[in-house]
């Protein structure tokens, strides 16, 4: 099992996918659900096929989008332990979790209900693997 809130580099495979998944996750469709805006789009399992190949992520594995507005203290919602990936931040610094900030680059490995503080006119979108 994960060690909680441990982060670590992405492969360099899933780095050069990240600004096409950006691009995509600037128009993305997304929608509160549960608390946190997520991404509905319909064609969200297709451009983010790529980086789940470069991240070498299991089939069948939940994957999702979600996206935080400052500012707010919120916990992304998850049915369990996940791997947070942040791909990209407008209007100030990446949020932080537990006074660990989170860069592009960086996944980190959260718990259920685990706080992500975002600040004021902040907007991060992360890339969300439910373990």
């Amino acid at each position: 099992m994960e060690e909680h809130l441990r982060q670590y580099e992405i492969p360099n495979e899933a780095l050069e996918q990240l600004p096409m998944f950006k691009t995509f996750l600037a128009d993305a469709k997304f929608e509160w659900r549960g608390g946190n805006e997520v991404c509905i789009d319909s064609n969200f399992l297709v451009k983010a096929a790529p980086l789940v190949r470069a991240l070498q992520i299991p089939p069948n594995t939940k994957i999702g989008a979600v996206r935080l507005r400052g500012p707010c203290n919120t916990s992304v919602t998850t049915s369990s332990s996940a791997e947070l990936i942040p791909i990209q931040v407008w209007g100030g610094s990446m949020p932080s979790v537990k006074g660990q900030e989170l860069s592009v680059g960086m996944a980190i490995h959260i718990a259920r209900g685990t706080v992500i503080k975002t600040e004021r006119d902040v907007t991060c979108d992360f890339f969300l693997v439910h373990r």
